[in-house]
């Protein structure tokens, strides 16, 4: 006697967001007068930061955080978890308090 064995395997989508009930949501802050005023480095890089050289910059449009080139352009190499990070929501220098609260 022969037997055959059938095996199904079905795959589920990840959970959502809003499944889960967790939602994660970055604003980046401006800069204080203090940051803004005169070009710093951070101890621990060689990264300088001035107004208009941020070393960090959300990208709304992708719900992300990319690190950015001194021209202020994110790096070319997007290395996920390492220098862009994805977010459920992701807010920018000028958005409020209020627009952060309302939207999450």
């Amino acid at each position: 006697p022969t037997t055959t064995t059938t095996t199904t395997t079905t795959t589920t989508p990840p959970p959502t967001a809003a499944e889960e009930g967790i939602m994660v949501a970055i604003r980046m802050r401006p800069l204080n007068s203090r940051e803004s005023s005169s070009p710093s480095t951070s101890p621990s890089t060689t990264t300088t930061t001035t107004k208009s050289n941020r070393v960090w910059r959300v990208l709304q449009k992708y719900n992300s955080v990319a690190q950015c080139t001194p021209s202020g352009k994110p790096l070319p190499e997007r290395i996920v978890n390492r220098n862009f990070f994805t977010y459920d929501k992701t807010f920018g220098e000028t958005s409020t308090t209020r627009q952060v609260y309302d939207d999450v």
